[in-house]
């Protein structure tokens, strides 16, 4: 049997993220998901998404009955680097790969989703990660960020040294309309971050 696990949504500044599972012979596709608390502070110092993954692993080989003769696929990301040391102690053989095909379509499928339901409704949100999924969050996010940024990944170090000022800016004025000043001198609130502690390089973006 092959065991094909991936992830999705661990890069977006927006969301949950999830860790899915498929046996390829059967086609059976399972879902686990990271909260969004895991990708802000305290938990993100803490490296929690790594550790979620690490126990969303263990708790699957369990449920489903995975021995160590079987084949395990593995995607390449550092969230599975707690999985990785955790498969060699327990003498599991895995191999590092791109996961590509339904698992794949089906993880990016299920956080285009989430993302929805959180109210993002730019017809450009697609599965296809990267930098256009990431302008279509940002945009969303700083078209009222005072009230979004509860759903922004805020551990990530880019969001705190650069993106946050940005999403909080002031926007264009439309003509003369007076209304049209309402968002002008919107600032960012104080961030809970204390600026002299240090946190871990992103490994997901």
């Amino acid at each position: 049997m092959v065991i094909q696990i991936d992830d999705a949504g661990t890069g977006d500044i927006v969301g949950p993220a999830v860790i899915g599972f498929r046996r390829v012979e059967t086609g059976e596709i399972t879902f686990k998901e990271i909260g969004l608390q895991h990708f802000c502070e305290p938990l993100w110092s803490q490296k929690s998404p790594v550790a979620e993954t690490r126990r969303y692993v263990q708790e699957m080989f369990v449920e489903w009955k995975i021995g160590k003769e079987e084949q395990i696929q593995l995607c390449r990301g550092n969230v599975f680097d707690q999985t990785r040391e955790w498969l060699k102690e327990t003498g599991y053989t895995y191999s590092d790969a791109l996961i590509e095909g339904p698992l794949q379509e089906a993880v990016e499928q299920w956080v285009v989703d989430k993302l929805r339901a959180l109210g993002v409704d730019d017809p450009k949100l697609t599965t296809q990660s990267g930098k256009d999924r990431f302008f279509v969050l940002f945009r969303w996010v700083a078209r009222n960020p005072t009230e979004r940024e509860k759903y922004v990944k805020t551990g990530f170090k880019a969001w705190e040294k650069k993106w946050r000022e940005k999403a909080f800016e002031p926007r264009k004025t439309r003509g003369n309309n007076p209304n049209s000043q309402k968002n002008l001198h919107r600032q960012p609130p104080k961030s809970s971050h204390n600026e002299n502690q240090q946190r871990p390089r992103n490994p997901f973006s």
